[in-house]
């Protein structure tokens, strides 16, 4: 939770200088609130039409185009009483803050956080959470504000499940634990019902301590259920506030994704993506760090390999560079070597 005292003393820095009238709550009036909402609402508006500038006019043209709005977007938060709300709704837990965190990084990372299109405060819950390690303070998107996106891009009946099968010791990490989960996640877009699917043949791996209870793992793999819907409809790659701490953008992970139900069993690509995350996790645990650099490289290699010919003519050189890997690591790199061919379409 927050220190009273710093929030506090900010809201008192606030009052003070602030030239803007407040309420009765010490904040804003209703109309300056109604004010500032428009006018976000119109920068956002003009953010999220830079994409179709730079369709017509180009990548340099859209990008001054996306400069001028987020200036505007910064003019709106950067007011006194715009950030006195900030404040406030981090000390009403509108927007969950790690106890590390200082009143300065709240201010500075909210506003990244609108900027990037959440909200300060939903109905539905916290939108992100603001962290803090060694690298300084960040933001963390919660279920909401995936689901927020999700909204804003059209889709409706967003729905996930998930559900704990095991607890496994993680491989190579002695005293830690894996949560293996299945789940799914649905939503529907345009009139077609898009699902991605951790199904218990390809489950997911979440870390866990061994005294955990399902309950806590779940809620966190249904908004990365959430968070892989999202992914799959915008087409992005998961950026740095969609990546808790413990996990690694090594690997690129991407869901299994389809339309309505599949007709079939799992498909060469849902395996490779499956095994993929696996050769991720084990990587994860792997201390060395070139060894670990050796495994993300030999993953992008096989995947720069774009003809059954390419994969023929560098097969026995993949295999002889995962020659000095444990004997699981070098099982699953033949596995995802099978799953490559079957891809482009050989046996």
């Amino acid at each position: 939770m927050l220190r009273l005292s710093w929030v506090r003393m900010y809201f008192g820095h606030l009052l003070g200088d602030a030239t803007m009238a407040k309420g009765n709550n010490g904040l804003i009036t209703a109309d300056q609130a109604k004010a500032a909402g428009a006018a976000l609402g119109e920068c956002c508006t003009q953010l999220a039409a830079v994409s179709e500038i730079e369709a017509v006019q180009g990548a340099v043209v859209g990008s001054m185009y996306r400069l001028q709005a987020m200036a505007e977007i910064a003019k709106v938060l950067n007011t006194p009483a715009v950030e006195a709300m900030i404040m406030f709704a981090a000390e009403a837990g509108a927007i969950e803050v790690a106890g590390n965190v200082r009143g300065d990084q709240v201010l500075s990372v909210s506003k990244q956080a609108v900027t990037r299109g959440y909200l300060l405060a939903d109905a539905a819950g916290p939108q992100f959470a603001i962290i803090s390690g060694k690298g300084g303070a960040t933001f963390l998107v919660k279920e909401a504000g995936h689901r927020h996106k999700l909204r804003q891009a059209g889709a409706t009946q967003i729905k996930a499940t998930a559900a704990a099968l095991r607890m496994e010791p993680r491989a190579n990490a002695v005293g830690k634990f894996d949560m293996v989960l299945s789940g799914v996640a649905s939503c529907v877009l345009r009139g077609e019902t898009i699902t991605v699917e951790r199904s218990v043949q390809m489950p997911m791996r979440l870390p866990c301590y061994e005294s955990d209870g399902p309950d806590g793992v779940e809620a966190k793999a249904r908004r990365r259920l959430i968070r892989d819907l999202w992914l799959t409809i915008s087409g992005e790659e998961p950026t740095g506030e969609m990546i808790e701490p413990e996990e690694s953008d090594s690997f690129n992970e991407r869901p299994i994704t389809m339309l309505d139900e599949p007709a079939q069993g799992p498909s060469a690509a849902g395996l490779y993506e499956a095994t993929k995350n696996e050769v991720r996790d084990i990587a994860n645990a792997i201390k060395d760090k070139s060894e670990r650099q050796a495994v993300v490289d030999l993953v992008q290699g096989l995947e720069k390999l774009e003809t059954l010919q390419d994969l023929a003519d560098h097969e026995a050189e993949l295999l002889a560079a995962a020659d000095p890997f444990s004997h699981r690591l070098r099982q699953l790199l033949v596995e995802l070597i099978q799953y490559r061919r079957q891809i482009l379409g050989g046996a």
